[in-house]
């Protein structure tokens, strides 16, 4: 499937999606709606895969606005959609999807990014990488432990460190690009990377000046490489305009900005000048809104600062007018203090029968609150289902093993391996069992992660 458009007076652009040679469902999703556009590749078992990316770009579409800050609460906002759904169906446990999605306007881009779909930059003929994967063999190419040149080819290059719907927050890379009139933009999920190497894909960009052309030419050209995956390419073309000039002394880009999980960091550098959404396409149906907030209201310490000139000062509230300082004011209308002696004690003998009480019956509720809970986690290297909830308390341990599964924890990905530390709690002993089970559709291949070290090499590629 391919679509194409020209947004009047902004960025040309088109997209273009396949199912793969391989795979019977498409998994990935794209949004075509200027200012904005993404791309999504869904994972898990089933059809896990497509509800998570589905998800995601229709939740991103309405609630992103026209600046970074609302885009990062737009991506947070799909995480969390994620990872509800994923908790409150088990067909769908364990499901997750990359995003790689852009803000644009006539000369900037904002882009944020999250798992192994990429964004590109071909300007002047030089084609540049502008994001980095999220995966377990990319960090280990960095770290130089193994040879750059080996990521887009190992078999282990889709373990992800880091995906929407794993965790209730995820950590989002965001950064400020600017742009010039000529560039280019390319997102694509990883059926075009692991098909296709940079110098292969800068050819096609370069050679196809139509937007449209050039992304069906790149998937067509992922499909006779052999086509083992869904592929996605999304291209946004900065037009020359006549008579106008590219200013080398622009930045081609700012450093990427690692927000962690929770509320966006606003960060004034990162806001964009805004422009009105035009409409577009996407490949799930979803509307678009824009997200709003209003402004933070400060709290007024003037309160604890009296409080503390007073007592610096030896200074004493108050009491009722006629009272002597640092009495304390009588309950007794008529003025007179005291009473029966015994009214203390009664009052004490209550109030610690009543504490033991709350505490009684709170210990039978947490107790019988144990015996329904259950979670996914971690025995012996396997996954396993246990009773109770994870952890301890007071250094007894506050759940049991109910059954152990044939599934190694070292054959899946990184990301459900830190689940299944923490637990991954379920309804009731059905949801857990079917939980389990859907950890061995996320299995991968039992190779062995190689750890030489030779140091990696430049992603950039110029032109001859």
């Amino acid at each position: 499937m391919t679509t194409g458009a020209v947004d009047r007076g902004g960025p040309r652009y088109a997209a273009a999606t396949d199912v793969g040679l391989v795979r019977s469902n498409n998994e990935d999703a794209f949004l075509t709606a200027p200012p904005l556009f993404a791309v999504a590749d869904g994972m898990g078992g089933h059809r896990a895969g497509e509800v998570a990316s589905a998800g995601a770009i229709r939740t991103l579409q309405k609630e992103a606005g026209h600046d970074t800050d609302s885009l990062v609460a737009a991506v947070q906002s799909a995480n969390r959609v994620v990872h509800a759904e994923a908790a409150a169906n088990p067909d769908l446990s364990g499901m997750g999807t990359t995003i790689t999605a852009m803000m644009t306007t006539h000369d900037s881009a904002q882009i944020v990014h999250v798992g192994d779909s990429r964004a590109y930059l071909l300007r002047d003929g030089r084609l540049r990488r502008l994001t980095q994967d999220h995966t377990v063999v990319d960090r280990l190419a960095r770290e130089g432990k193994i040879p750059a040149a080996e990521v887009d080819r190992h078999p282990q290059r889709s373990v992800l460190e880091r995906a929407l719907g794993v965790s209730p927050e995820v950590d989002i890379d965001v950064q400020l690009l600017d742009v010039r009139p000529g560039d280019r933009l390319l997102l694509c999920t990883d059926g075009l990377t692991s098909m296709l190497d940079d110098d292969e894909i800068r050819e096609i960009l370069l050679t196809e000046s139509d937007p449209e052309t050039a992304a069906q030419a790149l998937i067509d050209a992922a499909l006779a490489a052999g086509g083992k995956d869904n592929v996605t390419a999304v291209i946004v073309d900065f037009p020359r305009l006549d008579g106008a000039s590219a200013d080398p002394s622009r930045t081609a880009e700012q450093p990427a900005v690692v927000l962690a999980g929770g509320a966006p960091y606003p960060s004034p550098r990162l806001r964009s000048r805004g422009v009105p959404s035009t409409g577009g396409s996407m490949g799930p149906a979803g509307g678009s809104a824009p997200a709003t907030s209003g402004p933070r209201t400060p709290t007024s310490h003037r309160a604890s600062h009296q409080a503390s000139y007073q007592a610096s000062r030896g200074i004493r509230q108050a009491g009722p007018p006629g009272s002597a300082p640092g009495s304390r004011p009588s309950s007794d209308p008529s003025g007179a203090s005291g009473g029966p002696a015994w009214r203390p004690r009664t009052r004490l003998v209550l109030g610690v029968a009543i504490v033991v009480l709350v505490l009684v019956l709170g210990l039978l509720g947490g107790f019988l609150a144990l015996r329904s809970s259950w979670y996914v986690g971690e025995r012996s290297g396997h996954v396993a289902v246990f009773r109770g909830v994870p952890g301890s308390f007071a250094g007894i341990r506050v759940s049991s093993l109910a059954h152990m599964t044939d599934i190694t924890t070292v054959s899946l990905p990184a990301i459900y391996q830190q689940q299944l530390r923490d637990g991954i709690a379920a309804a009731d002993r059905t949801a857990a069992d079917r939980t389990a089970e859907n950890m061995r559709h996320l299995q991968v291949p039992a190779e062995q992660i190689p750890t030489s070290t030779v140091t990696p090499t430049s992603t950039e590629t110029a032109s001859p």
